[in-house]
């Protein structure tokens, strides 16, 4: 008897054990689900919708960085750029904004809501923790 509960013990732990282990795994190995890139901003066109683009990108406008990328500021990088909402320009158009650890698309959409310019930049990125890996797949 004694014997028994000492393999349901040992069991216990290595299963334990072992799912803890493949949960990490996971965690850090998993894809986000946009495609911010230079390979998706390249099948962007004149003209599309932002449907189009957000189903291109994969997501809607926002910031999608790790807390260790750094960008440079300044007027272009206003919050709303990354919103729903994006910024009018003086010209009418609407500008929106899409960033990752892999790049930073914007987007300016005329009137009726068509591509009419766009632009990819390359972001600085610190190299990722483990934990902070662990952090992003959370939601954290």
């Amino acid at each position: 008897m004694m014997m028994n509960r000492y393999r349901f013990y040992i069991v216990s732990v290595l299963v334990i054990g072992f799912s803890i282990v493949l949960l990490l795994y996971f965690l850090t190995t998993m894809q986000p689900t946009y495609r911010i890139n230079r390979q998706a901003f390249e099948r962007i066109e004149l003209g599309f919708t932002e449907s189009q683009v957000n189903s291109i990108l994969g997501t809607s406008p926002g910031l999608y960085c790790s807390s260790s990328t750094r960008t440079i500021g300044g007027p272009l990088l206003n919050p709303a750029l990354f919103s729903s909402k994006g910024v009018m320009q003086d010209d009418g158009s609407i500008a929106k904004g899409w960033m990752s650890d892999e790049g930073f698309i914007i987007i300016l959409f005329d009137y009726n809501g068509r591509v009419v310019n766009m632009g990819f930049d390359i972001v600085i990125c610190n190299e990722t923790s483990f934990w902070e890996r662990v952090r992003k797949a959370l939601n954290f």
